[in-house]
């Protein structure tokens, strides 16, 4: 991460725009790691946490990302904690991002996903969560994220 992700300038960029950084090295913090994560344990590294200021946690990622990934990671993180904070138009705007902007990558079918949440919660209309997972399950078939979403099509048959 350190020779790669973190010296492209679009990640210092984004982290600069809504991010507060924090690195720790297990050998040297141990302490300060044990108590940010408490209770949590850390079982691998690098893990990356997306936390609100009063350190509700909103994501966790685990292990080593190109930049482009850790980019999508930081917007989905960002949209959750969005979502959480009751900022849904905010939210959607973090995952439209990530759907264009980051189309390829491993983050974009949760991205839908939470952006068919997202639109929900702002206009109260199902036919928004409809329509984004239609086409998460039509772009991304056989993800996870589709599994999750697919009884959209039970529900629009009904």
């Amino acid at each position: 991460m350190e020779r790669v992700t973190y010296q492209d300038k679009h990640v210092q960029e984004l982290l600069g725009e809504s991010f507060v950084g924090l690195k720790l090295e297990q050998n040297e913090d141990g302490r300060k790691i044990a108590e940010l994560l408490r209770p949590r344990k850390l079982l691998w590294s690098p893990l990356f946490l997306i936390l609100g200021a009063s350190g509700v946690e909103f994501r966790h990622s685990l292990g080593y990302f190109s930049p482009r990934e850790f980019m999508a990671e930081l917007l989905v993180g960002g949209g959750n904690a969005s979502l959480a904070t009751l900022k849904p138009a905010q939210a959607n705007a973090l995952f439209e991002r990530v759907v264009t902007d980051f189309h390829d990558t491993k983050a974009a079918p949760e991205a839908l996903f939470w952006q068919g949440i997202a639109q929900f919660r702002h206009s109260r209309d199902k036919r928004d969560l409809s329509t984004a997972w239609q086409v998460l399950l039509e772009r991304f078939p056989d993800s996870l994220w589709a599994e999750k979403s697919d009884f959209i099509e039970e529900l629009a048959a009904l």
